[in-house]
């Protein structure tokens, strides 16, 4: 009588993990769509880096955790499934930056003026 032997021990179990735990996909985080615009000067530096970032699952602006540092902006949504690193390929001053949500559109814009040298 021939032996039938069963599927290797990981597909069941790799079948399993999917099928139990549908929502932990749902809440991986995704990098929103982001337009970065390079707002010029009359020199070779921009005067500000302005970001746009389309957040249509996000409601409310105070559901966003912003940060922005020298070089880079780091943006997460509580509520939805994003989250955004972006190198903003200049020196900004992070304390003059400013940001402003749009419900409406649920878009929203980030400026940072590009820190000048002394």
């Amino acid at each position: 009588m021939p032996t039938v032997e069963g599927p290797p021990a990981a597909q069941p179990a790799e079948s399993s993990r999917e099928d139990s735990h549908p929502q932990r996909e749902a809440k991986t985080a995704k990098q929103p769509e982001y337009d970065v615009e390079y707002v010029p000067m009359t020199d070779d530096a921009p005067a500000c880096v302005r970001v746009r970032v389309n957040l249509p699952a996000v409601a409310k602006g105070s559901e966003l955790d912003l940060h922005v540092g020298d070089t880079a902006l780091e943006l997460k949504a509580e509520s939805g499934p994003y989250r955004l690193a972006l190198d903003l390929g200049h020196v900004v001053d992070p304390d003059s930056c400013h940001s402003r949500w749009d419900k409406k559109t649920r878009v929203l814009v980030v400026e940072c003026p590009v820190a000048r040298c002394s």
